[in-house]
């Protein structure tokens, strides 16, 4: 009897974390189960209450080691690791926080209004949950 430990980045906050790969809350996008760490589930429902959806309750055993038992390893094979090229989704989510970080030094180094800064932030956040919610 084995155990199974997958680790990976989070999809929301890019830290790495260890999980039950059959267990963890994820997304799907474009066809590569993204997982999410539970600190970023933590900070999602909120949002996801104030707009009318459920929170997301990660299943017992999510953030665990599992038993190999749980594993489908009916190809018989070991597979070599996907090579991860970024999604659409993501290549642009990462263009948004490098344009929105660029904006915000630019303005807090020419000591300009803040909450200027703090409207280009807040505008980025909409635009990332957005992202995350399709």
């Amino acid at each position: 009897m084995a155990f199974v430990n997958a680790m990976s980045p989070c999809y929301g906050c890019k830290r790495i974390f260890s999980y039950n790969p059959t267990r963890v809350p994820s997304l799907t996008i474009d066809g590569v189960k993204e997982p999410f760490c539970q600190n970023c589930i933590n900070r999602a429902n909120p949002v996801r209450i104030a707009n009318g959806l459920p929170p997301i309750i990660p299943v017992t055993g999510a953030y665990e080691p599992c038993d190999e038992s749980e594993l489908d390893f009916s190809c018989g094979e070991l597979l070599e690791p996907p090579i991860l090229i970024p999604s659409p989704r993501e290549q642009l989510r990462r263009a948004i926080v490098k344009y929105a970080n660029a904006e915000v030094a630019l303005a807090m180094s020419e000591k300009a209004n803040i909450l200027k800064a703090d409207a280009q932030w807040r505008e980025v956040n909409r635009l990332l949950e957005l992202l995350v919610r399709e």
